[in-house]
């Protein structure tokens, strides 16, 4: 009999870099483990030292003996392809042998003894009616472990039934142990879940024990948002964890430094690859990773950042006004506004060059303004004046800045009032406006004003 605590397994990282380092504890109050067990007549083949089924049984049962009595642990038996003939093809030949409950252990040993292999692999209605079998129940992870030595023999796609049972929640990511399966296999069952392909005899009780010691296991973490120094110091964001499978998200935590300053300790489950996304502006995203089980993990990102202060220059009017005036802030070069940012406050951004929109009134631009570690870069502009547009009668009109070019349209008046009030920059400016009861083109108004900052001017037409 194998003892599970003894079988480690060795996984490999994909994207950012994880460290291992300690063995930690399980967070969830339950498991619920079905197993889904091919009863097909090919299991009735040799292997090395006995037929396909009788292994899996062994394997099971040593399974069921070494965990089964964890009173947080929960097991239960579905088989398919052991009811009808294989020349029948009974594509809806599943079946749930023993359900899941306290003390059961037993029954599905008993019972496992009794199964001979008979018929087809319907694999995808399998799947799909073992949506039923787990209670519901929020307290408790459900998990599929999946055996089998051949791929759907029936109509069914398993793929689209797994991804959309994960995406309701039913259970987490299937486990698949193909017995004696070619490599040309994998790719069909690696879309069902976690695949693993057991060669030998051996290979087969150690994987399922693998699985199983997984399923059973919580993994802590740690999230090592780095500086430019490569220190572990940047902190206090958002970071979302999504399955990167069924894309569902699994956890939410605010990054946190602990007492010793050091990234503070959560747990996940290490049977999903995770992608994830670090809440900084802009954001970091880390694809597909894997956690060690039953170890610590340092998951490592640059995320060096900087602040960005806006300021309007004087006291006068912008206590009236820099809550109404915005930046759009861009990465240099690019099109995708990545934060709105209002004046008079201060704002974190991950180092880097940005492009700024400032929206005064005329427009300010901004390019490569730099954003460095632990500094803060600020930006002042003039505090704008305060313009009273006022009319006698509504109109068609607009508002223009002079360039090399001509004139430059910056604003259009509210054509059904008569008066109106503009934040606007200093300068010099020209408005042109004609009365909707004006019925001539020479009735058309301009006028020209000075706006100088933090001072009111009226302009009457």
């Amino acid at each position: 009999m194998f003892n599970i605590l003894s079988i480690l397994t060795i996984m490999g990282v994909a994207g950012h870099r994880v460290v291992a380092q300690t063995t930690i504890r399980s967070e969830y109050e339950k498991t619920r483990i079905l197993l889904l067990l091919d009863g097909s007549q090919s299991m009735f083949r040799d292997w090395e030292t006995s037929t396909r089924m009788n292994v899996a049984k062994a394997a099971i049962t040593d399974i069921l003996d070494s965990v089964g009595g964890n009173e947080n642990t929960y097991f239960a038996l579905r088989v398919y392809g052991h009811q009808s003939p294989e020349n029948i093809r009974d594509c809806k030949d599943t079946k749930l042998e023993v359900p899941f409950s306290s003390g059961n252990i037993e029954r599905i040993k008993s019972r496992l003894k009794t199964i001979r292999p008979r018929g087809t692999t319907p694999i995808a209605y399998s799947l799909e009616k073992s949506a039923t079998d787990f209670p519901k129940d929020p307290a408790s992870r459900n998990i599929i472990i999946l055996i089998t030595d051949g791929i759907e023999s029936c109509d069914g796609d398993p793929c689209a039934v797994s991804l959309a049972l994960q995406k309701k929640n039913i259970f987490i990511k299937p486990f698949i142990i193909g017995i004696g399966l070619s490599t040309d296999y994998t790719r069909k069952m690696e879309c069902i879940g976690s695949y693993y392909n057991a060669k030998r005899e051996r290979d087969f009780k150690i994987i399922l024990m693998n699985i199983v010691e997984i399923a059973l296991s919580s993994t802590s973490a740690q999230v090592s948002l780095l500086d430019q120094q490569g220190k572990p110091t940047e902190t206090d964001v958002n970071m979302t964890f999504y399955d990167q499978f069924s894309g569902l998200i699994r956890y939410n935590f605010y990054h946190t430094l602990n007492q010793r300053g050091m990234p503070d300790t959560f747990f996940i489950d290490p049977v999903n690859k995770y992608d994830i996304t670090i809440h900084t502006t802009p954001e970091i995203r880390i694809r597909e990773v894997e956690i060690f089980h039953n170890k610590h993990n340092d998951i490592r990102t640059n995320a060096a950042q900087g602040n960005l202060q806006m300021e309007l220059r004087g006291i006068t009017m912008k206590d009236h006004v820099h809550g109404r005036i915005k930046c759009l802030v861009r990465k240099a070069g690019g099109d995708e506004i990545i934060y709105v940012q209002d004046f008079n406050t201060s704002y974190k951004y991950l180092v880097g060059k940005y492009d700024l929109e400032i929206l005064t009134l005329p427009r300010i631009i901004m390019k490569d303004v730099d954003v460095s570690q632990t500094k803060t870069t600020i930006i002042q502009i003039p505090g704008p004046g305060l313009v009273s547009v006022i009319r006698k009668y509504a109109g068609y009109g607009a508002i223009f800045i002079e360039t090399e070019d001509g004139y430059e349209k910056i604003y259009t008046l509210n054509e059904n009032s008569i008066t109106e009030l503009l934040a606007m920059q200093p300068g010099k400016y020209h408005i042109v406006f004609r009365s909707k009861n004006a019925k001539q083109t020479r009735q058309t108004i301009e006028k020209t004003f000075i706006v100088n900052s933090n001072v009111s001017v009226s302009v009457k037409l």
